[in-house]
């Protein structure tokens, strides 16, 4: 290396121990006057805070409280072992519509979102067994399916296959309806008297609005086209 571009290194002497130390740096050469932090301490320059009273204090309490980041993953260990125990800080108590059992729901699922059935996804159940056993219909409203086709079947040939409607005589787009439900007489359900032909558009307006979908996709019709009614 040329001796131009050498770096100049000036010597010093530590103030407290007398150690050397060796400098390039411009700015230590004017400012540094001990080797390290130690030396500066028991030299008395910078003083001793622990002989303030009101430092001492604060520093005493500094030291006795947790550092905020370990704090804050405490109350994160903690909060994720209550909910693994189902305890929620922000909750409610729900009681449970099948066994009546109750339990705690937060209350950031209650926040009025709704699902996909138009609903709100607020939980009713403590379970998801207990969901399923809801769900179930009642043994005198389960229907054998076999003899429900054979109504369906039986109605429509007494109709000749035409709605009774509109007069629509499209056999793909025809349905057997019962007059009276079957949640209002099951005993009924497998009279032809109780049963009228029905086009698949007639059929859905018949009905409420949450079984529209569900009697327009039994014939596999697509469902984004607008409604329309059934020509004659």
């Amino acid at each position: 290396m040329p001796a131009d571009y050498a770096f100049k290194i000036i010597h010093k002497y530590c103030e407290n121990c007398g150690k050397e130390l060796h400098l390039r740096n411009t700015r230590d050469i004017k400012r540094r006057r001990f080797c390290s932090r130690t030396c500066q301490a028991q030299s008395g320059i910078m003083g001793n805070p622990w002989d303030n009273p009101i430092t001492a204090s604060r520093m005493k309490n500094a030291m006795s409280k947790p550092h905020t980041l370990t704090e804050r993953l405490r109350e994160a260990a903690r909060i994720r072992g209550q909910k693994r125990r189902g305890i929620f800080r922000n909750s409610e108590e729900i009681i449970c519509l099948y066994c009546g059992k109750s339990f705690l729901l937060p209350l950031s699922r209650r926040d009025g979102r709704i699902g996909k059935n138009g609903q709100p996804q607020d939980r009713k159940y403590c379970s998801n067994e207990c969901r399923w056993l809801a769900s179930r219909k009642p043994d005198e409203l389960k229907t054998d399916k076999v003899l429900l086709k054979q109504w369906s079947l039986a109605v429509l040939e007494r109709d000749n296959y035409t709605c009774q409607d509109c007069g629509c005589q499209k056999k793909r787009l025809l349905q057997a309806h019962h007059k009276i439900s079957k949640e209002d007489n099951p005993a009924l359900t497998y009279d032809t008297d109780n049963g009228k032909t029905l086009c698949v558009y007639c059929h859905a307006k018949s009905h409420d609005a949450h079984l529209t979908n569900f009697i327009l996709s039994a014939i596999h019709l697509d469902l984004r086209r607008p409604y329309v009614t059934a020509s004659v």
